[in-house]
This record gives structure tokens, sequence and C-alpha cells, in this order.
């Protein structure tokens, strides 16, 4: 196993390792590259039942022109076998100084393990369940580093067996780039959403934070995310995270 992540973070490390050193004159309608690789202790997501709940790989790799973007996220757990992936299509709807908001679509594969038993030997296979989702964020900025928003998702399960119907709403904040040296800086984006899947629903607190230094591409991030109230079986206690990201753009 431990040959096995170290292959793959070294391959996700060349990939961004090449695309970091790219030269690049980069204008607004230039093509811009940018993504990350990393690792977590305990791969979370917010809507409860996807979550790992195990060490995981995370890698992310964004190609946006003006104000379209397309963005693909491979997540694996540190076997190797894939958790999710996801292939989104963005466009940033309204672009001013003080408010934009972003609309996009996706299909995600949430990909899970089963057992079938034939002759009394059991047998583990690899699966996966298809959703199409939609999404809108608008968010005022305060300042360059601040903004407040709300952010909306609709997820429709394709295959037989999935959830139907998911609402996902947030009231967030991000403060992206808190000096607390002439180095370091602290990013925080606390938000409290909601949740209904087939009309079971729930209401939690999650805040994301990240510790950088200026001008290196390496951060320490967190997540944490608390129920309020839930009916959501998946989603009924405390969970976090910690996670070392590298990330790129060009």
């Amino acid at each position: 196993m431990k040959i096995k992540l170290l292959l793959l973070f070294l391959m996700l490390y060349g990939c961004t390792t090449i695309a970091f050193g790219q030269e690049n004159s980069v204008n607004k309608n230039s093509v811009q590259i940018a993504g990350y690789a990393g690792l977590t202790n305990n791969g979370i997501s917010l809507i409860p039942n996807f979550s790992l709940s195990d060490p995981a790989a995370l890698f992310s790799l964004s190609v946006s022109n003006g104000r379209l973007s397309f963005v693909t996220d491979f997540n694996f757990s540190l076997e190797a076998k894939p958790w999710y992936t996801l292939y989104w299509l963005k466009y940033q709807v309204i672009e001013k100084e003080k408010f934009k908001m972003t609309a996009g679509t996706h299909l995600g594969l949430n990909f899970f393990s089963s057992e079938v038993k034939t002759n009394a030997i059991v047998n583990k296979t690899l699966n996966y369940e298809r959703y199409w989702v939609a999404d809108l964020f608008p968010r005022y900025f305060l300042n360059e580093n601040t903004s407040i928003g709300i952010y909306y998702l609709n997820s429709r399960g394709i295959d037989k067996g999935t959830v139907g119907v998911s609402h996902f709403a947030t009231l967030n904040v991000n403060l992206s780039r808190l000096s607390i040296s002439k180095e370091l800086f602290l990013g925080v984006n606390p938000q409290i959403y909601y949740l209904n899947q087939d009309g079971t629903d729930g209401f939690y607190f999650t805040s994301a934070f990240t510790l950088g230094k200026n001008n290196y591409p390496l951060t320490l991030n967190s997540m944490l995310n608390q129920p309020i109230k839930t009916n959501i079986a998946a989603g009924n206690e405390f969970v976090w995270n910690l996670s070392l990201i590298y990330s790129f753009a060009r």
C-alpha cells in the first residue's frame, strides 16, 4: 500500500511541477491552468453519505478561458481505489468588482465496493453511482480578501438505488488571506448549510481552514463538520480532517 501511495503522490506531484514550471504570459483572455494535489487523513464530503472516512489522495485540475472553465476532480483511497470523480463545467455569469456569480453543472461518479457470493466464494467488486448536478454561487466582496455569499446545489441520481433528489444550500463567509506574520497567512471559510435528500434533512455547521506561506505552493488545510440538527443517518456526528495540499496556477 505504501508503494502505491508513493507512486501515486509522485505522479501527481510531477504533473503539477511540470505545469508550475512552464513559462507563460497570462492575460485575461488566455487559457489558464490551475489545480492541486494532496493527501488527507480523512476523506470528508459535506454530503455525509458520500464521505470516504479513510485517508485519501486528492487531485484537481482546472482549465479556464475568460468566463468559462472546466474542472476535473479525482480522489482516491490510499489503496489507489477511486473514491469519487467530478467533471465540472462552470461559467462566470456576473463578474463585477464587488459582486460575482458563478453557475455550473457537473457529472459526478461516487464509487463503492460490494460483495458478490458465488459458489461459497466471496468476490469484491467496484461499482459507481452517477449523479447529475447543477449549482449557483453568488457572492459579494467586502474587500479583496473577504466575501459573503450563498451557494445552492441540486443533485439528481441517475442510477437505480441512488439518492433521487438532493438540495444543498449554504450561507458562507470567506476570509481568504489573514496575515498572521510577514510570511504566513490564514484562510477561514465558515458555513451554515441545509441538506435535504429525498425528504430527509438536516442543518450543519462547517468550516475550512488554510495555513500557508506567501509565494509557497504548499499549504496545510483542515475541515470540520458539526451537525446542528439532522435526521440523516450518515451525518449525525462531528468529523474533521487535516490535509497537505500542493497548488499550482499557470
